[in-house]
């Protein structure tokens, strides 16, 4: 046997001294194997630390070596072998500290394979016969019960435990968390705030703390907190992307992010080989992306085969527009661990440029549920307590848009609402609409004012299965909604968006489950029991598709009809301003991203540099959309011809928004809430799909053009054998092309009605 002297402090030099020694695992030793497997597991190689934990297991074949091999083949995600080896365990002879490892770990891996009831039973009778009050069965107990939707009794049974455990910071910020989660804010800042006041906290009991304070608004209380991160020399990733998060909407954690930047970068200067990494995850987390992937790029040149630098190499390099090396990066990633769960989000967004990318895809998904237990933990409702958006995305790029939505009700706050209102909030089990007719139906609005928009196409319908039928809005819509629907009763309500500080009045007091708080009032919710139907927005959509044939949205799109009214009054204004300031030209709309643009979200929308071919063309005249201007924005408006509105608010005067829109020809641009409001009053759009994610996202699977999502909305593809290459820049400009060359075709029509013909018969 080979005997290899392994440094636990230098783990990438003790894996490559060992591979380059040895060709097989079998040839090593039992302390090598023991501490290899150590050094694998801290390099996020979980199926490299399983083989030397096997190897162990059958050389030495007792209880502590089959705990080591279970909890491998765990973190691997077979959690059925976890349990076969397990059961080899000779329980009569372990410790009592031993049998409460042993039931910790049962716990998992039964939660793991969707035995959530049975394992918090098992846990729970094992507490009961040894009057069991250690920290680690305390704490699974609490996190059984969240997982189960019952956060409120866990958060009793913390409260229980609080004199024995006062004093550790895991158990109170378990307690913060889970106030928090019940909208106990109050109660979930006091306890983080105890923990975070402490000399040396975590970094990630900080960053807990952050959020909370952000969520609540308590934004004067957020720079003493950094002050303290950066007196400690921390460097965690997580909270450094906090900060760059509120960077951008916050000067003040805009100057915390430049004093880190620095901080790394004289790190950087100085930092031997294996601290590279971690610099490099710190580069990335504030969006530094050339710094991220060089520094990658430097201990990759020492150390080949660790997942997670290769991860960060891709990632900066996809933001780089590097798609190649993004991609090659991020699968290398995903075969060297394929539990790395940050890198699927990236590969949703760089596979499907190949025409066979969604199937690829998908079988990303699929090792990836095989490889981590938490996509295959579940309780007995059948929800897994998170919202798994890689799968959401994924089946709506199939053109399986139920599948997606229903995808969505496994968030907690949707068990929150079926264990309270089990009667009323059934969508779960049924998604269909009232089919016996009568009745009431409430519909809680969710997400952006965009999606708000385009989903309104539905709210009649909803009249045709209830006699009552009552919604919550933006109050920015109020009027607009009312108009257009005045059967329907709209409830102003301003939601909480995760990305802007909270305030004293964001959040409803008196609903005890946060999520659902954010999204409607105190008074509203003492009203759900009279209501005989309960949907968020996703059910309501869910409901309608449920009712069209095959269950989907169809492939020719919506009908182009316009679903939201206009004040008359401001259409005629505007009609009248556009035919005295632009004349009897095409009137044609632009808009190239939304109000909030950084560097991460760029990717969504367009350069105006590359929409030239447009401007240039004869008879038409633009106008710009956007709300604000930078000044680079202004000055490329004011030499190409295109019409700021001055002193128009279209943020918040959305009745302005609507107006403007209804009196335009044509929208081009990017996906955003202009481009919905638009549509939702009868104006075609055409929205830009340089983006492989928007177009498999709106057409799935379509071989035509016209949206599948919103009325009057086609997409400009990109067809050919270029299709989704080169960088986005290049992009940009041959869709530019393709839109410059219908929108010469169309001049003729004036654009209505648009055509429900693929974009090939089109122009042939």
């Amino acid at each position: 046997m080979i005997d290899i002297e392994i440094d636990p402090s230098a783990p990438e030099r003790a894996v490559m001294a060992v591979e380059s020694q040895v060709s097989s695992f079998d040839d090593l030793s039992d302390e090598t194997l023991q501490a290899l497997s150590v050094a694998y597991q801290r390099l996020l190689r979980p199926h490299e630390a399983r083989i030397c934990h096997r190897i162990l297991s059958e050389r030495v074949p007792k209880n502590a070596t089959f705990q080591n091999y279970a909890t491998a083949q765990f973190r691997c995600g077979d959690a059925a072998g976890a349990i076969e080896t397990q059961d080899r365990v000779n329980r009569d002879i372990l410790t009592p500290s031993g049998l409460r490892i042993y039931v910790q770990e049962r716990f998992e891996y039964m939660r793991a394979l969707g035995q959530l009831e049975e394992a918090f039973d098992m846990l729970q009778a094992y507490a009961d016969a040894r009057g069991e009050l250690s920290l680690g069965v305390h704490l699974k107990l609490a996190e059984g019960e969240r997982q189960l939707g019952y956060p409120e009794r866990a958060y009793r049974r913390l409260t229980g435990g609080l004199e024995a455990y006062a004093e550790n910071p895991s158990y109170l910020m378990a307690m913060a968390s889970c106030a928090g989660e019940i909208n106990r804010n109050s109660d979930a800042l006091l306890l983080s705030s105890l923990v975070c006041s402490r000399p040396k906290p975590q970094a990630a009991h900080l960053l807990v703390y952050l959020r909370l304070l952000w969520q609540e608004g308590a934004t004067d209380r957020i720079w003493p907190v950094l002050k303290k991160v950066q007196s400690l020399a921390m460097r965690d990733p997580a909270l450094l992307k906090f900060i760059r998060e509120i960077a951008y909407v916050s000067p003040d954690a805009a100057r915390f992010c430049i004093a880190f930047e620095d901080t790394l970068e004289k790190a950087a200067l100085k930092a031997a080989p294996p601290d590279l990494l971690r610099l490099s995850e710190g580069f990335l987390s504030l969006d530094r992306f050339e710094r991220a992937r060089d520094v990658a790029e430097s201990y990759i040149q020492f150390f080949k085969g660790m997942p997670q630098a290769y991860y960060v190499r891709g990632m900066a390099a996809f933001y780089l527009d590097d798609y190649e090396l993004a991609e090659a990066d991020l699968l290398h990633c995903a075969d060297l661990n394929p539990g790395h769960l940050q890198v699927y989000g990236i590969l949703l967004n760089t596979l499907p440029r190949h025409p066979d990318g969604v199937a690829r895809l998908a079988a990303c998904l699929e090792r990836r549920d095989n490889s981590h237990s938490r996509f295959r933990s579940h309780a007995g409702d059948g929800r897994r307590g998170f919202l798994d958006i890689e799968r959401s995305q994924l089946c709506f790029m199939q053109g399986d848009y139920l599948g997606g939505q229903m995808v969505r009700q496994e968030r907690p706050v949707c068990r929150f609402l079926e264990q309270r209102f089990p009667a009323t909030y059934t969508a779960f089990r049924d998604p269909r609409f009232n089919q016996s007719g009568g009745g009431s139906v409430l519909v809680i609005s969710e997400d952006g004012v965009g999606d708000e928009v385009r989903w309104s196409q539905y709210y009649n319908s909803l009249l045709e299965h209830y006699d009552r039928v009552e919604i919550t809005c933006d109050p920015r819509l109020e009027t607009l909604l009312q108009r257009s629907f005045p059967q329907i009763r709209f409830h102003p309500f301003s939601r909480r968006l995760m990305e802007r500080p909270g305030s004293e009045d964001s959040t409803s007091r008196s609903v005890p489950f946060f999520a659902l708080a954010r999204l409607i009032d105190d008074h509203l919710y003492a009203r759900l029991a009279e209501f005989s139907d309960i949907r968020l927005t996703a059910d309501m959509v869910m409901g309608a598709w449920a009712g069209q044939p095959g269950g989907q949205p169809l492939p020719e799109g919506p009908p182009d009809v316009a679903h939201m009214v206009p004040e008359p009054g401001l259409v005629k204004h505007w009609r009248a301003h556009f035919a005295s300031t632009l004349g009897r030209d095409l009137k044609v709309g632009l808009v190239w991203r939304s109000s909030m643009v950084t560097p991460r979200r760029a990717k969504h929308y367009i350069n105006p540099e590359t929409m030239r071919p447009l401007l240039r063309m004869k008879g038409v005249q633009f106008v710009s959309l956007h709300a604000e201007h930078s000044d680079q924005e202004r000055d490329f408006c004011y030499r190409h011809g295109i019409d700021i509105l001055e002193d128009v608010d279209l943020q918040d005067d959305l009745e302005t928004v609507a107006a403007v829109t209804a009196s335009l020809d044509l929208v081009i641009g990017a996906g955003t809430f202009n481009a919905e409001m638009a549509a939702a009053v009868g104006t075609p759009v055409w929205l830009l799909g340089s983006y492989c994610n928007l177009v498999h996202f709106r057409l799935g699977q379509s071989e035509g053009d016209i949206d599948r999502l919103s009325p009057n909305m086609r997409i400009v593809r990109l067809d050919g054998e270029a299709g989704f290459t080169g960088t986005d820049a290049e992009m940009q400009r041959r869709v530019v092309e393709v839109a410059r060359q219908d929108l010469q075709e169309s001049q003729k029509s004036r654009l209505r009605p648009m055509s429900k013909e693929t974009p090939n018969e089109r122009r042939a």
